[in-house]
């Protein structure tokens, strides 16, 4: 259940804000939603309204474990967690993806994200957060089969090739987990990044949406970040980019490369099940516009060697005549 309005405005009162101006702003893929106070003399905060199956404590604690490795994630000025309510700080709007499309220098803005990658194992009490492990991997890689798939038109048995496929990942899921373990962010794109220009170092990006963080392979979030499922990332970047940041951890570039390979695979085929769903359970279709860009993905990262048993796989059970070209199943609603 979501607070009521009376609840809000209690809380808004407790924090001396009952007076300021409501604006309500874009929600994140959760449940959550955001209004911007503003105050008679310009001061801004950001009201966070959470329902019961959103709560707000993990998001409270990662916030304050990236402020204390040094990073900008907002800062929060009161919370009541019982009642889903928090008052935090207003990081502006200028996200890295708005400021590259208004001209700003792509090379410049996602290094400094990538900058933010390569300093995640500064974040203190990161081990203490749940693993991104081989077995975790592997829980996530059913939507491709149970909802994409049959969106291609496949007609297999669905359980003995969903079982084909968790297998297939069993096998080669520790290939994503050979180097240390770090602090994931989950959802690191430049949708959820925003750029801070007037403040210096790794305090220039700001942080959002990382509440549901882990400890895992460093990979993954340079897939979420350079291997954009929405948006285009221009390659030769990317993979400078990879360079630069394997550079900079020091990090074995082998082991990294094969992880950062099985998990664009990984990420883009589960994402692919995920739009697929979308648009057969709820009518968002909106989201199909991205599947050639996700099979672009896939397709670069199957060539890595390790992958072969992958690429065969989906050349067996996705042509690539089929790919990208959902039935009309895919359109209706149950």
């Amino acid at each position: 259940m979501t607070p009521d309005e009376a609840a809000i405005e209690g809380f808004l009162a407790e924090c001396g804000w009952a007076v300021a101006e409501q604006s309500v702003l874009a929600g994140d893929a959760s449940s959550r939603r955001y209004r911007r106070l503003t105050a008679g003399d310009g001061r801004r905060r950001i009201l966070m309204i959470a329902p019961a199956d959103s709560p707000i404590g993990d998001f409270l604690t990662i916030a304050g474990m990236l402020r204390a490795g040094g990073f900008s994630a907002p800062e929060v000025e009161a919370a009541d967690p019982t009642a889903g309510l928090a008052l935090i700080e207003d990081l502006g709007d200028d996200l890295l993806a708005r400021a590259v499309d208004g001209g700003a220098p792509a090379d410049a803005l996602y290094g400094a994200a990538c900058d933010i990658a390569a300093a995640f194992d500064r974040v203190p009490g990161a081990d203490t957060l749940p693993a991104f492990d081989p077995a975790h991997l592997v829980a996530l890689v059913d939507p491709f089969v149970s909802d994409y798939l049959p969106a291609t038109g496949f007609r297999g048995d669905p359980e003995a090739t969903l079982a084909g496929y968790r297998d297939l990942w069993r096998d080669l899921a520790p290939l994503a987990d050979t180097l240390p373990r770090r602090f994931l962010h989950r959802d690191f794109h430049a949708e959820n990044l925003l750029w801070l220009p007037d403040r210096a170092g790794l305090r220039r990006v700001g942080l959002l949406d990382f509440q549901d963080a882990r400890f895992g392979p460093p990979a993954y979030d340079l897939v979420s970040l350079l291997r954009d499922a929405r948006r285009d990332v221009d390659p030769t970047m990317a993979e400078r980019l990879l360079k630069i940041y394997a550079t900079a951890t020091g990090l074995n570039r082998s082991a990294l490369e094969t992880s950062f390979a099985l998990l664009v695979v990984h990420r883009q085929a589960r994402i692919l099940g995920i739009f697929a769903r979308l648009a057969r359970l709820s009518g968002k279709t909106r989201y199909l516009v991205h599947i050639p860009r996700l099979w672009r993905h896939i397709e670069a990262a199957l060539g890595h060697p390790a992958l072969q048993p992958l690429a065969t796989w989906y050349d067996a059970h996705v042509p690539a005549p089929r790919r990208g070209v959902l039935t009309e199943d895919a359109f209706v609603g149950e």
